[in-house]
């Protein structure tokens, strides 16, 4: 009796181990795909539930140009969706970028990561922030250069997975990707891939890819 259910149980204990692992991995995965939130969907149903207007909601959530008064007033709000979706807007000036880069919550300051425009001294500062949800959202910046990437990946260690979400990836980045055992840095390659051939990113008249 003991003999037989010793093997037994040991069977179901690597069962739910494996199961616990798969369950981790699909959410892990979902979670680089998704982002650790959702700033368009809650964002909208933050902003709609104080009667803020259609326009401004849509111009906020689709990147488009925001007067100083509202990217002032979405840079207060208490809602860390709106932040992050201010923060990454690219009609936003230097000083007004830097004003999120300041912020004290990383989501914030990761939306500012995701901003492609950038000053080149704003890329070092976020290159040497604390957190890791913000240099690791700074990998994946389109405006980023080569150079710039590199830096980002030897300052802070940075696993490839984050740069294979980058439409630019370097070459020599993604060789070292389809070279390794990282399953997860090939998958997001192959999903990188597949938007540029769907159009989710085009290219500029110098090759570089972008979200339009």
């Amino acid at each position: 009796m003991k003999t037989s259910t010793i093997p037994l149980l040991f069977q179901m204990k690597t069962l739910i181990i494996a199961l616990l692992s798969l369950a981790a991995g699909a959410l892990l995965a979902s979670c680089y795909i998704a982002g650790p939130a959702y700033p368009e969907k809650n964002g909208r149903i933050y902003l709609e539930r104080r009667g803020y207007s259609e326009d401004l909601i849509s111009r906020l959530i689709e990147g488009k140009r925001l007067a100083p008064s509202e990217v002032l007033a979405l840079q207060a709000s208490k809602s860390p969706d709106v932040r992050f979706l201010v923060a990454s807007n690219p009609s936003l000036s230097t000083e007004q970028i830097a004003a999120s880069i300041a912020h004290k919550d990383d989501f914030t300051r990761s939306g500012a990561a995701n901003n492609t425009s950038l000053s080149e001294a704003q890329v070092d500062l976020l290159t040497e922030d604390e957190s890791h949800t913000v240099y690791s959202a700074l990998a994946g910046n389109t405006a980023l250069t080569d150079k710039q990437l590199f830096r980002i990946r030897e300052r802070r260690k940075l696993d490839d997975l984050w740069f294979a979400m980058n439409p630019n990836c370097p070459s020599s980045i993604r060789e070292s990707i389809v070279a390794s055992d990282n399953s997860l840095a090939k998958r997001w390659l192959e999903i990188t891939d597949k938007r540029k051939a769907d159009g989710y990113y085009v290219q500029d008249a110098e090759g570089r890819w972008y979200k339009p």
